[in-house]
């Protein structure tokens, strides 16, 4: 198995209008759960335990660093993340930056804002439609320079058009300034000092 990660950025320094989004979609999904709280009690065994994990995935990690706010969370995944920053972007007027990956095989990043995708990209040797019943993106260059800066133009369309997953995100964190290749779940095996780098924010 390779490598799996999830993690979303934020375009902004100001952590506190993240918290204050992050408490809100928080409040708002646990809401929905009670609400189908029935349905959850009519669930038997592992089924059961796996909503409920579902619904209480409410602790953040989060990071100011070159005008990002960084928010990891260990349930972030390829398809996860995704979920969760276009929700989370109704909540925050700034963009928001997913990136994902998925066995060292897949790799996509996303842009989000006012809970609408505008652009995507998807790295993958193979047929992503044959392996994986998905359409391979092909992200509008534009929306990422205008979130990332024109001055990145050039390595931005080197960053899409090169075929290697880890030199592609190495290439977006170059571009960014913040680190991609990374998941709250690892904090346990790399040690203190990037774990010591994020606030913990538990919304349970």
């Amino acid at each position: 198995m390779g490598t799996k990660f999830g993690n979303l950025h934020i375009r902004t320094s100001n952590i506190d209008d993240v918290i204050t989004a992050l408490t809100e979609l928080a409040a708002d999904r646990k809401s929905i759960s009670r609400e189908s709280s029935k349905t959850v009690q009519e669930l038997d065994g592992f089924e059961a335990l796996l909503q409920q994990a579902q619904m209480s995935r409410h602790l953040f990690y989060l990071n100011v660093r070159n005008g990002w706010v960084s928010v990891l969370n260990d349930w972030f995944s390829w398809g996860e993340v995704e979920e969760f920053g276009e929700a989370l972007s109704s909540y925050v007027s700034d963009p928001i930056l997913t990136c994902s990956c998925f066995d060292e095989d897949i790799l996509e990043i996303n842009v989000y804002r006012n809970g609408e995708s505008l652009t995507g990209h998807t790295w993958y040797s193979g047929s992503l439609e044959e392996d994986y019943g998905m359409e391979m993106k092909e992200a509008d260059i534009s929306v990422l320079t205008e979130l990332l800066g024109h001055d990145h133009f050039a390595s931005i369309q080197h960053a899409l058009n090169t075929e290697g997953i880890e030199q592609a995100v190495a290439m977006f964190e170059a571009i960014t300034g913040v680190q991609l290749w990374l998941s709250s779940d690892w904090f346990d095996d790399i040690g203190e000092e990037i774990q010591s780098k994020y606030t913990t924010i538990d919304l349970n």
